[in-house]
């Protein structure tokens, strides 16, 4: 399917008991089942909860239905969620947050992880002292903060083994 006005888009339809999700690209695709699920079979997923469960008959779409997306970039997440939430996390909430995200047609996701070595590494090749890069960097509990400005200074920093 091609996109619309270069913005994505998904359609449902139901044809002799078939359920059909055609899109412009995978994103879109996931987008199209979230729609059916929530607007068709009433179940929804999200980060913290769900109430998915096995459908026995699929609800049929009684005419073809198109939706085009708003945004070409369809963004998760914020500095804040990674020390907030994500710090915690094991691999059952990343396997969520992921088919959270294919399920809205993320197509662009806040990966802070491994931040701290990048400016590591710049700020080495700007020719910065250890102590001034060991001052700069803050520990990794601290990025977000960090990246966002709130913390000018810190007492606990990466250090060189960043």
């Amino acid at each position: 399917m091609e996109k619309q006005n270069g913005q994505d888009v998904f359609e449902l339809a139901t044809t002799k008991d078939k359920l059909t999700i055609s899109a412009s690209s995978v994103p879109s695709a996931g987008q199209g089942i979230n729609w059916y699920l929530k607007y068709y079979c009433h179940q929804m997923m999200a980060l913290q909860s769900s109430n998915l469960k096995p459908i026995r008959s699929l609800p049929q779409v009684n005419a073809p239905e198109r939706h085009v997306s708003q945004a070409e970039y369809r963004y998760a997440f914020n500095y804040c969620t990674f020390n907030y939430s994500m710090s915690f996390w094991r691999w059952k909430e990343w396997e969520t947050a992921l088919d959270w995200m294919a399920l809205n047609g993320v197509t662009t996701s806040l990966a802070m992880v491994g931040m701290e070595q990048v400016w590591y590494n710049t700020l080495q090749r700007l020719e910065c002292t250890q102590k001034e890069i060991d001052d700069f960097i803050p520990g990794p509990s601290y990025t977000a903060w960090w990246l966002m400005g709130n913390c000018p200074h810190f007492i606990m920093t990466a250090g060189k083994n960043t």
